[in-house]
Order: structure tokens, then C-alpha cells, then sequence
């Protein structure tokens, strides 16, 4: 085209348009943000988790690091699938939903290992004035045999965690059977408990797991939680749950 004397040139730029440049920026923000929350609990784990007794401190630390790792090459893997996804309104459709869902599922994971940082601070210093024995959660979940459980019940010590806490804690499944109320023994139907009294001797946390199997028609209604600490420690807590509230994922005890 022949050039004007003396008429202003306009000049036009042909550059990429990247559909999913701005989903990437928030991903990449949303890394920032893990990476500071990340870096914030590693720094509280650092300064307030020093207290985890021998037995169990090196290897809660091992796991929890290695955790936090795979995370984090979880979230840069998603990162890279959002940067490097194929063209085409279908294909961007899928992977934004499938890196969506990756990355609530590693936000749900770092809120996890929130919640075991907020355990460790409450033991160390309760908000409440409540100092010694605690039962501090009892849970159910269920596995693919409808009379089959998985239970887990921690007990703590708050406040003073300077010596030892001993004794021993009772856990029975209360229901009926054929019209009549009954009460069972966590040790007649569990494989890994062999006595009525559970004994339990720790500094910060204790935790008690296995699997019990129901017995057939027989429909549970709460379980009950009776922990006697010994020697210098004197103490008895007592908790009832409800069986259906723990099934549904609730640990508040009365």
C-alpha cells in the first residue's frame, strides 16, 4: 500500500491470546498463599510442636514433612497441567474442572494438617482453665462390613506436661439387643483390646486404635468413655457419645 506524504501511520500488532493465562495467575496465587500458610505452620511447628513425647516425635515429624512434600508437588503438578493444557473449549472445560477439584482436595488436606497443629497448641496451652486428664476425641468410620468399625479414641494431657500421666481408661458400646438394652465391653469385640481396663501412660497424647465387630442384632446407641488417671495424677473423666453424631463425624461427648 502506497504511503501518504504527511499521514499519521498506524501501526497493528499481532500478538497470542492465552484463554488461560488468567486461570493460571489464580493458581499461581493460590500457591503463594499455600506456600505462606505452609511456611506459617512449619514455623509453629517448629517453636510449639517440640513437646511430642520420644516415642512418637521424630516419626510424627517425618510423616508430617512428607506430607507437606507431596503436597507441594501436588499443587505444582496442578500448576503445570493448567499452563500446559491442550487448546480446544471442551479439553479447557475438563482440566479446569479436574484441577479445581485437585486443588480443593490439596486445600482440604493442608486445613488437616492445620487442625493437628491447633490439637498440639490446645494441649500446650488450653484455653480454658481445665488442666490434667482429658478425653479428648473419640471417632467411628465405618468399613465395607456393615457390623464392622474403626475406632480411634485419644486421650491428652493439658497444662503441665512435664511428667508422666498414667492409669486407665474403660470404653463399652451401650445399644439393645432383641428389645433389651445391653452394654458391651470394648474388649469382647475387639481384636486388639484384651482387657476391660486399657492402660495408658503418656506425657502429651495417647491414642487407641482398632476395629470392632458388632455382634448380630445388636443396634448401638452411645459409647461410653471412663478414663481413671493414677498416682500423683488423680483424676476420672467420663464421656458418653452418640453413636449416630460419631458416624456422621462428630466427636462432642457429654
Amino acid at each position: 500500500m502506497a504511503r501518504v506524504k504527511g499521514s499519521k501511520q498506524k501501526r497493528l500488532v499481532v500478538g497470542y491470546y492465552h484463554p488461560w493465562w488468567k486461570f493460571f495467575k489464580a493458581v499461581l496465587m493460590l500457591i503463594l498463599l499455600s506456600s505462606a500458610v505452609l511456611g506459617g505452620y512449619w514455623y509453629g511447628h517448629d517453636r510449639k510442636l517440640s513437646f511430642v513425647n520420644d516415642n512418637h516425635k521424630d516419626e510424627q515429624i517425618v510423616n508430617l514433612q512428607s506430607q507437606v512434600k507431596d503436597l507441594t508437588r501436588q499443587l505444582e503438578s496442578a500448576v503445570f497441567r493448567a499452563a500446559t493444557a491442550e487448546k480446544g473449549a471442551e479439553v479447557d472445560r475438563v482440566a479446569s474442572q479436574k484441577n479445581q477439584q485437585t486443588i480443593k482436595v490439596l486445600k482440604d488436606q493442608v486445613a488437616s494438617l492445620q487442625e493437628e497443629v491447633t490439637l498440639y497448641k490446645g494441649i500446650m496451652a488450653p484455653a480454658n482453665n481445665s488442666s490434667g486428664l482429658r478425653i479428648q476425641e473419640m471417632s467411628i468410620t465405618s468399613t465395607t462390613d456393615l457390623s464392622r468399625f474403626r475406632y480411634k479414641l485419644m486421650l491428652t494431657q493439658v497444662g503441665d506436661n512435664s511428667r508422666y500421666i498414667q492409669g486407665f481408661v474403660e470404653v463399652s458400646i451401650l445399644g439393645q439387643s432383641n428389645g433389651e438394652k445391653q452394654t458391651i465391653p470394648l474388649k469382647d469385640i475387639s481384636e486388639e483390646v484384651d482387657k476391660t481396663d486399657i492402660k495408658f501412660r503418656y506425657r502429651y497424647f495417647q491414642e487407641i486404635r482398632g476395629e470392632l465387630n458388632l455382634p448380630e442384632g445388636f443396634t448401638p446407641e452411645q459409647i461410653q468413655v471412663v478414663a481413671q488417671a493414677t498416682g500423683n495424677k488423680t483424676a476420672r473423666v467420663e464421656k458418653l457419645y452418640d453413636w449416630k453424631a460419631l458416624e456422621t463425624g462428630s466427636s462432642v461427648g457429654q
